[in-house]
């Protein structure tokens, strides 16, 4: 349902409307019989990896890498945001639980390090890295995809972890659009 009021409200909001819509030219149930039939065997599995272009923002431009992004159907999708979920969750009160009452009235700098931050900039590459393993295969690049060789990629380009990430939600909600 909310696909389809997504794309009656895009279809509205550009301007068009439904009888404007169909009298452009577009099929009807009437011009589709006469269409040839797409052959998709919808119970074949589909392939394991799809390739997708990544724009890696640096601080010199862009930089693009294909991934061998790891398919997932919707539900497969959804399991594995919800272990992601429980996980941040436990992670979360972990965290709450630890921080005393003394640390929660001194400020939220107040014991903060040089080595705290060192360890948070570690933590978080590491995180890049453990979430670009779980949604990808391989890529297009010289160097072996693995998670050294993935880690370097995040710490050269802190932005990489999230763009990765945003790329695999958009090619699985959006996919190809166009005349790609």
């Amino acid at each position: 349902m909310g696909l389809l009021l997504g794309w009656a409200v895009g279809l509205f909001t550009r301007g068009a409307c439904f009888a404007g819509f169909f009298q452009q030219g577009h099929r009807t149930q009437k011009t589709m019989s006469k269409q040839p039939k797409q052959k998709i065997d919808l119970d074949a599995p589909e392939p394991p990896t799809f390739k997708w272009p990544v724009k890696i923002p640096t601080p010199r431009g862009e930089i693009t890498i294909t991934f061998d992004f790891i398919a997932r159907d919707r539900e497969a999708l959804a399991a594995w945001t919800a272990e992601i979920v429980e996980r941040a969750q436990a992670e979360w009160q972990a965290a709450q639980a630890a921080e005393t009452a003394e640390q929660a009235d001194a400020g939220p700098f107040a014991s903060l390090t040089p080595k705290d931050v060192r360890d948070t900039a570690a933590k978080q590459t590491a995180a890049d890295v453990d979430a670009i393993q779980q949604i990808a295969s391989g890529w297009d690049l010289a160097h072996e995809f693995n998670a050294e060789n993935i880690g370097k990629l995040c710490n050269r380009y802190p932005a990489a972890g999230q763009a990765v990430g945003r790329a695999y939600r958009v090619a699985h909600a959006e996919g190809r659009l166009g005349n790609s």
